[in-house]
């Protein structure tokens, strides 16, 4: 008989964890109350094999959270006994340092779809859109390079898994977060066309899969 177990994919998604020096996992009894409930999860057979968090992994952005992250995560997945390489993750609002940013720079601005691919697509004004990200994709590059894509920065990465259950994922995580700079965000960001194409061109090169999965941090109606 099969085990029941091995038949399913079980993902732990997480967002919002907004950690910093005054959120310290450490001494959060929200953090705490987390990982007790994972802990008797477990105990009870649920057992995800992936682990997504799907941005506000910091609160403000700064190289400082995210040596504060790499602590959590470090405790989260050894609770799961899971490698690095089961986690999933993309940039929030939060993930952004805006003080890389003037503090007269607005929210980028485009007419039509057209006009902000054409920006996308320049790796020197992409460069600039993207800079309030250098620590969060630092960050990735050094703790977790698994997490990462063949076009850069653009698209935060491309996977393909071969899970357990017998099933082949791919997952993509996309950056809705790129063009905020100032609340509230609400119906003034765009992922981009040009983006989400570099992304999907990417994952037809893994081959075909059963399941996909594309992960952004901002429900769709935001966009």
């Amino acid at each position: 008989m099969k085990d029941k177990q091995s038949e399913t994919l079980q993902i732990l998604h997480l967002s919002d964890l907004h950690i910093s020096q005054n959120n310290n996992p450490v001494d959060s009894p929200i953090f705490k109350a987390l990982i007790k409930q994972i802990k008797g999860d477990r105990e009870n057979g649920i057992n995800p094999e992936i682990v997504i968090i799907s941005g506000d992994i910091a609160d403000r952005g700064t190289g400082d959270e995210y040596k504060i992250v790499k602590e959590f995560i470090d405790k989260l997945l050894g609770t799961l006994e899971l490698p690095d390489e089961s986690l999933f993750m993309v940039p929030g609002n939060h993930d952004i340092n805006r003080g890389r940013f003037r503090p007269s720079e607005p929210n980028p601005v485009y007419l039509n779809m057209d006009e902000l691919n054409r920006e996308l697509k320049d790796e020197s004004f992409r460069a600039d859109l993207l800079k309030g990200m250098d620590e969060y994709f630092g960050f990735v590059r050094r703790d977790y390079n698994h997490l990462t894509s063949k076009n850069g920065t653009l698209v935060p990465f491309v996977k393909f898994i071969d899970t357990k259950c017998g099933r082949e994922i791919g997952v993509v995580g996309l950056n809705s977060a790129w063009m905020c700079r100032k609340s509230p965000d609400e119906r003034k960001i765009a992922i981009g066309e040009y983006q989400i194409m570099k992304a999907m061109e990417e994952l037809e090169a893994y081959g075909n899969t059963d399941i996909r999965l594309c992960i952004c941090h901002h429900p769709l109606s935001w966009l």
